[in-house]
Formats: C-alpha cells, sequence, structure tokens
C-alpha cells in the first residue's frame, strides 16, 4: 500500500493509522511500487490535485482510497472516474475507519453507486467556516442580536442572516445556537 499526501502531516496521519494495522504494510515510496491500493490524503479536493489523483491513477493502476476535505461536485466526479474506490471525509478519519476502507479496496470492493450519487448530490463539505462565518458565530456567541453584529461587522441585515443561513444549511444545524455550539466544540470560537 502506499500514500501520497498533499502536506507531510497528513502523511504522518495516515502512516500512523496504517502502520499498526495487521496485514497492511506501507511502502514508503511509490516509485516503481506493485501496489494494491493507494491512499492519497488532501485539505481540499483542488483542481491541482485531481491532475495528481489523475497521473498516479495513471502510472500505479490500483485502487484508490481518498481522505480530504471539501471539494465540489466536479471534482468528486473527476476523483471517481480516475479510479477513486472509497471517498473519507478528513473529518471522520479514524485508524479503523481507514483500515476498513484500504482492506476494502485492496478486495476488490468499490464505493457503490448509490453512496458516490449521494455523495455527489450533496457535494462534499466537512465543516469548514470561513473567516466572515467564524466572525458572525463569534458575535452570536457574546449575545449580540442580528443588527448589532451587522453594525458591528458593517454588514446589512440581511447578510449577516444570509451567512447564518448558510451555515446552518450547510453543515446541517438546526440554528444559531446549534452553530455556535458546532464552532465552540470545533475550536473555532
Amino acid at each position: 500500500m502506499g500514500i501520497h499526501a498533499s502536506d507531510p502531516i497528513s502523511r504522518a496521519g495516515v502512516t500512523g493509522c496504517l502502520r499498526s494495522a495487521d496485514g497492511i504494510s506501507v511502502r514508503s515510496s511509490l516509485d516503481g511500487a506493485d501496489l494494491d491500493v493507494l491512499v492519497v490524503a488532501c485539505g481540499r479536493l483542488s483542481p491541482e490535485i485531481s491532475s495528481t489523483l489523475r497521473l498516479l491513477t495513471g502510472n500505479l493502476g490500483c485502487p484508490v482510497v481518498l481522505v480530504c476535505g471539501a471539494c465540489a461536485e466536479s471534482e468528486l466526479l473527476k476523483a471517481i472516474e480516475y479510479g477513486v474506490v472509497a471517498v473519507v471525509p478528513r473529518s471522520a478519519v479514524s485508524p479503523e475507519i481507514l483500515r476498513e476502507y484500504v482492506v476494502a479496496a485492496a478486495g476488490g470492493v468499490a464505493l457503490a453507486a448509490a453512496e458516490a450519487n449521494e455523495m455527489i448530490d450533496r457535494g462534499w463539505d466537512d465543516g469548514e467556516l470561513s473567516l466572515r462565518e467564524i466572525g458572525v458565530l463569534r458575535l452570536v456567541s457574546e449575545g449580540f442580536d442580528t443588527k448589532e453584529i451587522a453594525g458591528e461587522m458593517h454588514y446589512s441585515e440581511r447578510t449577516v442572516k444570509n451567512v447564518l443561513y448558510g451555515i446552518t444549511q450547510r453543515l446541517r444545524l438546526r440554528n444559531r445556537s446549534h452553530a455556535v455550539a458546532y464552532a465552540l466544540r470545533a475550536g473555532l470560537i
């Protein structure tokens, strides 16, 4: 099994998750490797990462387990087209989950069509918040109402409402209190 990561920390994390797994040997280099599975880890599935993914799968010809944060529908479609057989959100990675996906990919089990369609329909977002969203949630957590937040951040009230609506819809949260609780647990505010 090989690992390609967009940064050294992701590589170390994936390697750490898989090193102790029975029956899985992690190769230190992809050069000339005959791999059963390739794990690709990235923060965000961007066009650049998609290009790298295409080159790697073309050269190595093995199934790919993708560990990533947010990605656009078009990039997810390309990833599946390039040979990705499983997609694991960065926020859900654990040694057990990653091992399960790697073993399944090595055994020829691919992403079910229904799972792929569901991911494409809803997109992929690992819960990243923009600085603007964090700023609004910070003020909500301090007890500011919509009008006060708008004045503090020099936005219209409609913009503040749209930011809060966007957060709650994208992250499937119930209301602004739930959004603040989410941000607190994630250490964002």
